[in-house]
């Protein structure tokens, strides 16, 4: 069996990272994960992936 990753799939991930990354600023230099995830409107999980 082949693992095949879907280009929707692709999309999907960096859209969820670039939303976390664009929390980061002067005012919000560091975040925990529970913070990034409210903030983004993303889980707690799917936000832990990315940190």
């Amino acid at each position: 069996m082949q693992n095949e990753i879907h280009q929707r799939d692709l999309i999907v991930g960096l859209q969820k990272g670039l939303a976390l990354i664009q929390l980061f600023s002067k005012a919000n230099p560091r975040l925990t994960v529970p913070q990034a995830a409210k903030m983004s409107g993303l889980t707690q999980s799917a936000a832990a992936v990315f940190f």
